[in-house]
């Protein structure tokens, strides 16, 4: 059943992408719901299978870094060379699309944490990592180990994205959740 959901999930993302106009907020509340679906799913895997002493919270992000990074190293390797090879479509098709030339934004790149605040990425929505990787470390520094502590992460989250769709700015809370960015960023 949550398969099914998040295949669906997923295409409204496509549709959002492929045709902007159709379905304008389509693909960031699938976002929203993937947030919340990963959010459940990880919190039962740790409740589950690891124990909060230093040796399980270890494991547990052992598995999630072992789980992303090799991926997204493929991904960005990728993304570098065709970057390298067409650097002027690349520039056109989204300013973020270049290669990393300083020492922060090659480290950004590379280690995933602070790349939401950068503006040059060569897979501009690895900034979902950013804040995904933040999720875990939260997950593992306990916010998830009580079902009392997960049920008040739940409800102040969503009681910010609340305001934010409500009072702040709907970019704002689709784009960086608890974090702001610096305007002109492409996301």
């Amino acid at each position: 059943m949550i398969g099914t959901f998040r295949f669906l999930l997923a295409c409204l993302v496509i549709l959002r992408h492929l045709s902007p106009a159709t379905a304008p907020y389509a693909g960031s509340i699938a976002v929203y719901c993937f947030y919340v679906i990963s959010g459940f799913l990880i919190t039962k895997t740790i409740c589950h299978h690891y124990d909060q002493t230093p040796g399980g919270i270890g494991r547990f992000l052992a598995n999630r870094l072992t789980r992303l990074y090799p991926t997204y190293f493929a991904a960005l390797a990728l993304a570098c060379l065709i970057i390298a090879a067409f650097p002027d479509k690349a520039a056109s098709l989204n300013p973020a699309l270049a290669l990393p030339r300083t020492p922060s934004d090659i480290a950004a790149n590379i280690f995933i944490v602070g790349l939401l605040d950068k503006g040059v990425r060569p897979i501009p929505p690895a900034w979902s990592l950013d804040i995904e990787l933040t999720a875990y470390a939260l997950m593992a520094l306990g916010l998830s180990s009580r079902p009392r502590w997960t049920l008040a992460w739940f409800l102040a989250s969503l009681a910010y994205s609340v305001w934010l769709w409500n009072f702040g700015s709907f970019d704002l809370a689709y784009n960086c959740g608890f974090r702001f960015i610096r305007p002109g960023i492409p996301i």
